[in-house]
């Protein structure tokens, strides 16, 4: 072998080693990449995991928040219908006392003594629509308690 052909022998063996040196370190940078990579996809998937269990915790707590309101307004309503019907028996208690002659009267006295004029045939006249202003009263509370027993759940 000739001295040229022994130095092109040697510069091919150097540049095939540095070829090999620098695709090792491609090689070992590619891997190294691939790790974190992985690694990043996988701290985003526990991130992705502990943000939807709190988003599913969030929703339950609104969903109980929801029903205990409404089971709430549900009472409300029933508590309303059960003063409107007692609101209106006073208003029928009320009406039957008008058509007595002597309560009417202690009424007008009553009204005169605050400085308010109140005629006999005012009273005689308040007693039916008095009886009348219970029904609707209490036909109201059965449509506000059918609505409070319709309401939907949660």
């Amino acid at each position: 072998m000739d001295r040229v052909s022994y130095v092109r022998a040697a510069q091919d063996r150097a540049g095939l080693d540095a070829d090999r040196a620098a695709s090792r370190r491609d090689r070992e940078q590619a891997i190294a990449d691939a790790r974190a990579a992985r690694e990043d996809a996988r701290q985003h998937r526990q991130r992705a995991e502990a943000d939807s269990r709190a988003a599913s915790a969030d929703a339950r707590a609104g969903r109980a928040a929801a029903r205990e309101a409404l089971a709430g307004a549900r009472d409300q309503m029933r508590s309303g219908a059960d003063e409107m019907e007692r609101g209106a028996e006073t208003m029928r208690e009320e009406a039957r006392k008008l058509q007595n002659a002597a309560y009417r009267a202690d009424r007008i006295a009553e009204a005169r003594a605050q400085g308010r004029t109140v005629t006999d045939a005012q009273l005689q006249a308040l007693s039916p629509r008095l009886a009348t202003q219970a029904d609707e009263l209490v036909a109201r509370a059965r449509q506000l308690r059918q609505r409070s027993e319709a309401g939907s759940d949660i």
